[in-house]
């Protein structure tokens, strides 16, 4: 059964269900206009520690459920760059990508899901091997996926089709395709798996979709633009980043009822990541080349702007163990 788990960050503890004792990692930021490279923040003195050297125009970021690996997108390159988060150096790159943006890993670590934007597809890495498994259409302009926490589902946005594809990762088809309109962009799934949280960038809103029957809930209104979005670990409040508003809004995922709206942030707010326990909200300004802290206690901005690279991008925080693996 689900056992506690003690996260250990720089809120303090948190219990959550699971199989480990999670200590929080680095955090990791792709600087998509650097001449590539990720940015690598220490969360417990909010401090840049270390620049990582990657392919070209690395957009997005995610980081293995044991820890070990932080797996980096370069959109330009067509590759994936695999960094051992222990050194903070590139271990091996991956190649046989196209335009490649979008990732997301299976909460066993066993796969990673790839967007391939320009070639309208998911492209799966086979974990540790980084060996490449199926490629799977999707159509459109693939952008972003999310994985449920049972680890069955892969939940991909199309920005060209304004659609939603839904994959099963036991044998990688597309089951079904859910028509969100609106230019979707980011996606997140709410711990407990029961909701998906869709940015529509070119509605000014966030589309739910319920994913026992993948039917289309409400619609939220944000800010203009939206793009990232990040769901807190206990699923009570989601944080959308609104680019051409230079804010985060701030919600309630159980009545979808606006909190806050956050501004000062910095000039075109886009990727974001929450800690696992909770307590903090990274942000990534992709014109202002900086990073923003939120403390989601009182959804306020904390400390001064972390100077990362130029153009941040994506942005990655310790995955929480859902189930554990």
């Amino acid at each position: 059964g689900n056992k506690p788990v003690i996260i250990t960050t720089p809120g303090g503890q948190a219990t959550v269900p699971g199989g480990y004792t999670y200590t929080t990692t680095n955090i990791y930021v792709t600087n998509f206009s650097s001449p590539g490279s990720v940015s690598v923040i220490d969360p417990g003195t909010n401090t840049l520690t270390a620049t990582v050297p990657v392919g070209s125009s690395p957009t997005g970021v995610a980081i293995t459920p044991d820890l070990t690996r932080a797996y980096v997108t370069n959109f330009g390159a067509g590759s994936v760059s695999v960094i051992n988060t222990a050194n903070n150096a590139v271990i091996t790159t991956i190649t046989g990508f196209s335009s490649p943006e979008g990732i997301a890993i299976t909460p066993d670590g066993t796969k990673a899901y790839v967007t391939n934007a320009s070639s309208a597809n998911v492209r799966v890495i086979n974990i540790p091997a980084n060996t490449l498994g199926p490629t799977i259409t999707i159509g459109g302009t693939p952008r972003f996926v999310a994985i449920t926490p049972d680890g069955t589902r892969a939940y991909v946005t199309s920005q060209g089709t304004g659609t939603v594809s839904v994959i099963n990762t036991t044998n990688d088809t597309v089951v079904t395709t859910i028509n969100v309109s609106g230019s979707p962009f980011g996606i997140a799934i709410t711990p407990d798996g029961t909701k998906a949280y869709v940015t529509r960038d070119g509605a000014s809103s966030v589309q739910v979709i319920n994913t026992a029957g993948n039917t289309l809930g409400p619609t939220i209104t944000v800010g203009s633009n939206p793009d990232g979005i990040a769901i807190t670990p206990d699923g009570t409040k989601a944080y959308v980043t609104n680019r051409s508003s230079n804010s985060v809004s701030v919600f309630n995922t159980a009545t979808n009822a606006p909190i806050t709206t956050i501004t000062g942030l910095g000039t075109a707010p886009r990727g974001i990541a929450i800690t696992a326990d909770g307590t903090r909200a990274y942000v990534a300004n992709n014109v202002s080349n900086n990073v923003r802290v939120i403390d989601t206690a009182t959804d306020t901005l904390i400390g001064p702007a972390i100077t990362v690279g130029s153009g941040p991008f994506g942005v990655a925080a310790t995955p929480l163990p859902y189930p554990a693996p």
